[in-house]
């Protein structure tokens, strides 16, 4: 499986210990040694070297005997790694590994630790796994979007720009308009929902209609009222400001995409 498929944010993934969205030059290094170490026959060496070259995309060279054939993946394995497409790197690395490597995936994924990269493969060598220590931010907004009818164009834009602003989460700005977009997105879904015109509005109208649990329905109100009233500087062009840090941000956010499920399955 793609690597953005299994990971399709992961430039918001965060990690005190290890790289989540760029490789680590060390462990293309240990890779390029584990390759020559353990591949000796000329032929599946250039195979190796074609499969490199084809993520790159490059010419695979015209060396065909050792040791002259080793330069030709030095070439070409460093022509990958100084392209900066991480995702292409993590595709190019599995099939490698599947192709030659299917009984050293516990080996190369100490490689991989060693290295301080965030992701190991499955034993089964099907797909990127991340490691305990990554946290993915943005995971319940994406699964978010995928409850939300098509049709609701204004609460999916605000959930991607609230992913976006979340690939910058250290940043107080960036975490903070991450959370206004959520809350945004959680307006614009009630409004669609009701046919109101007014936040409070729709609140009632759903409230009053018994469309779904009352208490669920009010707490809403009671996101709404915290972040307009506690944090009033994600008010556009209110200049207050109030520390907000990244778990409590994470911690209203998720509360906004259970709500948005709610309300998206009722």
């Amino acid at each position: 499986m793609k690597f953005i498929d299994t990971h399709p944010d992961f430039e918001t993934y965060q990690s005190d210990l290890f790289q989540t969205s760029e490789m680590s030059r060390s462990f293309i290094e240990s890779f390029q040694g584990h390759i020559i170490g353990h591949i000796t026959n000329s032929g599946e060496f250039r195979h190796v070297i074609r499969i490199i070259a084809k993520y790159v995309p490059c010419e695979p060279g015209t060396n065909s005997n050792f040791p002259w054939i080793q330069s030709d993946l030095d070439d070409v394995i460093w022509r990958l790694f100084n392209k900066k497409r991480f995702p292409r790197i993590m595709d190019c690395i599995l099939e490698v590994v599947n192709t030659y490597f299917a009984n050293d995936i516990y080996d190369i994924n100490e490689l991989l630790e060693e290295s301080m990269v965030g992701y190991k493969i499955a034993n089964d060598g099907s797909c990127w796994e991340i490691r305990h220590d990554v946290s993915k931010n943005s995971e319940t907004i994406s699964e978010t979007i995928v409850d939300v009818p098509h049709s609701y164009e204004n609460t999916v834009q605000h959930l991607l720009q609230a992913k976006e602003q979340l690939i910058r989460i250290e940043n107080e700005r960036a975490r903070k308009d991450a959370l206004r977009d959520c809350v945004s997105a959680l307006e614009a879904h009630l409004k669609y929902i009701s046919g109101k015109n007014d936040f409070r509005a729709a609140v009632a109208y759903l409230v009053d209609n018994d469309q779904g649990s009352k208490k669920i329905i009010r707490d809403a109100l009671t996101i709404w009222t915290y972040v307009h009233d506690e944090v009033p500087e994600i008010r556009h062009g209110h200049i207050q400001n109030v520390e907000l840090s990244e778990a409590a941000v994470l911690y209203w956010i998720d509360r906004i995409m259970s709500l948005i499920k709610y309300l998206s399955k009722m």
